[in-house]
């Protein structure tokens, strides 16, 4: 059991990228269905399926993990929709996740060995990102998995993005920054917990993820002058900071995406990411029960890519769906965080949700919300001890964790 622990978290580090490489590619049209789901499911349904006992027990689990598959051959039976890689990939996996963490956290040999594992493969992310940047080659690069993806390539839109293990920058700068927010949360020490830091900021600038990377430094310096307070010394210390940070980023050309003189106000990808609102231009009382289609809006708006996943879901599944889709990721992300206090719940969880929205990485089989739950559980936090430890009906909004 401890090895389908450890390999549950090292599938959540691998991207597309590196499963293509492998002969696994989600986005083959001539693949199988059971091909088209990102590969860490089956471990997670292996891990359920061992464990069934205590999952069909937990009717949060149980119940949310057949209306999603009721919902899944009602699309199917009545509209000819098939919404099932989009469910299964970006909700079913999160949910599984969540179990899986329920249950790892009742042993502690289990969670700190995963911790381990969690901690180590960051690393390698960001210093792999970092390595790419600076060799200027990528290693696992996105296009193995989908040539036609300009964020994915080398100088593709005229600046380098590091593909690091998730392939996709803006997963990776999404998934770099949940870790990033909950490592300034925890208690570690001073030492580890400043070079972690940096190196998960280094990543960031590597991966060129501009809204990333502007929000996360801003919501982590309001962040610390609120829990520092205004005083002379916090005030040196952010100062000497971003002296450093400012440095580090010239001395070495990290983030000239975002530096870089000569960035124009039509750049596209900014420009997509206010387009995709003339999708409400075709909004109709058909999607508040299913979804028009995605190829619908692409053709009339002529995008290749729509930077928002809230919109990717109304207009693929319907606005139900996607407000059930909306709680559940809420309900996820907040259900080991009830020993947080409220400041550190809502940065983490704004913060997350602000970056995620300016892209569509909560629609496309993204592990973010895995991270979420993963970082929640395997960085050190001090919390008061509670007894409950599993979701129930009457109060599953917060999953608890025991620390020792």
């Amino acid at each position: 059991m401890i090895l389908l622990e450890v390999l549950i978290v090292v599938f959540i580090f691998i991207g597309n990228s590196i499963f293509a490489l492998l002969g696994w590619s989600t986005i083959d049209e001539n693949a199988s269905f059971l091909r088209s789901i990102h590969p860490v499911f089956y471990l997670l349904l292996l891990f359920a399926l061992l464990k069934i006992d205590v999952f069909i027990k937990n009717k949060f689990y149980w119940g949310n993990t057949l209306f999603i598959i009721f919902i899944i051959v009602l699309f199917r039976l009545l509209f000819q929709q098939s919404i099932s890689t989009r469910l299964v990939g970006n909700l079913l996996i999160p949910l599984l996740f969540c179990f899986f963490a329920s249950e790892l956290i009742k042993k502690e040999r289990s969670r700190s060995l995963c911790a381990k594992w969690f901690l180590f493969l960051f690393i390698i992310e960001c210093c792999l990102a970092i390595y790419e940047r600076i060799s200027h080659s990528l290693i696992f690069p996105y296009t193995l998995y989908n040539a036609d993806d300009i964020n994915g390539m080398i100088d593709g839109d005229g600046y380098f993005r590091s593909n690091s293990l998730l392939g996709h920058p803006l997963t990776n700068a999404l998934c770099v920054m949940i870790i990033f927010l909950f490592i300034s949360i925890s208690n570690l020490s001073k030492k580890w917990k400043a070079g972690l830091l940096l190196l998960a900021f280094s990543a960031l600038l590597c991966f060129n993820a501009r809204f990333a990377i502007i929000i996360t430094f801003v919501g982590y310096g309001i962040y610390f002058l609120i829990r520092n307070k205004i005083r002379a010394s916090t005030m040196i210390a952010m100062i000497s900071g971003g002296m450093a940070i400012l440095f580090f980023v010239t001395y070495f050309n990290l983030g000239d995406r975002l530096f870089a003189q000569g960035i124009q106000s039509d750049d596209t990808s900014i420009l997509a990411r206010f387009d995709v609102f003339e999708m409400l231009n075709y909004i109709d009382y058909s999607l508040i029960f299913k979804g028009s289609g995605l190829e619908f809006v692409e053709v009339k708006l002529g995008l290749l890519h729509i930077e928002n996943w809230i919109l990717i879901m109304i207009f693929d599944l319907g606005l139900l769906l996607t407000v059930y889709y909306a709680y559940m990721i809420t309900l996820l992300s907040f259900s080991f965080m009830a020993g947080y206090n409220k400041l550190d719940k809502y940065y983490t969880f704004f913060i997350f949700i602000i970056v995620a929205t300016s892209n569509n990485s909560l629609a496309s089989q993204s592990p973010a919300v895995c991270f979420f739950i993963a970082s929640c559980l395997f960085f050190p936090y001090s919390l008061k001890p509670i007894r409950n430890n599993v979701i129930t009906k009457r109060k599953y909004t917060s999953l608890i964790m025991e620390r020792r």
